[in-house]
């Protein structure tokens, strides 16, 4: 229950209106004043802490928006390992991040991306090729006319 008020205060919650989510969510007696205590007790030595963990976040998603490609498994779990790295980055002390360590972040985002292009371009080769290969069984078969064989190649190759 205290994370969720302290998710309710998070979100500018007053200590009425985050007594009565919690009574209606909990169905338990909770009050404005019982609030206001874990609001001065627990929630406000750590709510600088908390709301820079969500800043951090955030800037971490939008930094990660731009990279994100074709949606390929090992690119967004490396894009991933890579969001983690930056959120503790981030958080740890926005002021104290070094260059070189933006750089190195830089680079392997970079990195991530040039191999999720590199596997598609693979993918692509390989459609190709398997196009190629029924494109040529087709026009070595003598059971269709000329026309069908036109016709089947350009349905391979998805033209009309």
């Amino acid at each position: 229950m205290s994370l969720r008020c302290a998710e309710l205060l998070d979100d500018g919650a007053t200590d009425a209106q985050a007594a009565e989510a919690l009574a209606g969510e909990f169905g338990a007696r909770v009050s404005a004043r019982t609030v206001g205590s874990f609001r001065r007790r627990d929630y406000e030595p750590v709510e600088a802490e908390r709301l820079e963990r969500r800043r951090a976040a955030r800037e971490v998603e939008l930094i990660l928006e731009s990279a994100r490609g074709s949606g390929a498994d090992f690119a967004e779990a490396a894009q991933d390992i890579l969001a983690r790295t930056l959120y503790d980055m981030v958080r740890g002390n926005a002021a104290a991040m070094e260059a070189e360590d933006l750089q190195r972040a830089g680079k392997s985002l970079a990195k991530i991306i040039e191999l999720n292009n590199q596997r598609l371009k693979l993918d692509m080769e390989r459609e190709k090729q398997a196009q190629a290969g029924e494109a040529g069984q087709v026009a070595g078969d003598e059971a269709l006319t000329p026309e069908e064989r036109q016709r089947r190649i350009k349905e391979i190759f998805g033209l009309k």
